[in-house]
């Protein structure tokens, strides 16, 4: 197309190549071309090319904020259960090795004592024998286990507990008849 015909800027049959169409600027051809079954419109006349639409950055944004939210709450819905189950589990164990560590007391007592079988007491922190009998090792009172309480009257019929506050089975107890196992003397 000549200049003095300039036909306005638009996609028109290619003068070399009629089986397709070639971009014209209003005062020369392009090197943009396209098959006319791309583009709608006869050939020789004026076809927009349509606008390529893109995101915005602050929808992009949005969009992986958005995502790692999602992601980042599945992990919690999961994991959290997950650990305080596990935490529960700890907390029964501490239970179980304090209320194994004073029937091992108990027991040791009755080697050198006769009669009923000692109180034991919490002090600053401590299992200890209301008496002021010493216990041997450590006798460190567990976080979240509190002594429950004592049964028996005898070296044959003793029995101690604790309770887990936080944990899943809640009371362990240690006998003299049935050794340690969950639950509460006698009840």
């Amino acid at each position: 197309m000549s200049e003095s015909s300039a036909p306005p800027a638009g996609w028109y049959a290619d003068p070399q190549n009629p089986a397709q169409q070639r971009y014209w600027d209003g005062t020369a051809w392009t090197q943009h071309m396209a098959p006319f079954a791309a583009l709608a419109g006869a050939p020789g006349t004026y076809v927009k090319q349509p606008e390529k639409r893109r995101l915005n950055t602050m929808a992009i944004v949005l969009i992986s904020v958005g995502t790692g939210l999602v992601i980042i709450g599945i992990l919690a819905a999961i994991s959290i259960p997950i650990y305080l189950s596990q935490r529960g589990k700890a907390v029964d164990s501490a239970a179980k090795a304090d209320v194994s560590t004073l029937g091992k007391e108990i027991a040791t007592y009755f080697v050198d004592h006769d009669g009923p079988p000692p109180t034991i007491v919490v002090v600053d922190g401590s299992y200890t024998f209301k008496d002021g009998t010493p216990m041997g090792g450590s006798n460190r009172k567990s976080a979240n286990v509190e002594l429950g309480g004592q049964t028996g009257s005898s070296w044959s019929d003793w029995c101690v507990w604790v309770t887990a506050t936080e944990g899943e089975f809640k009371d362990f107890e240690y006998s003299a008849e049935r050794g340690l196992q969950q639950g509460r003397c006698g009840q």
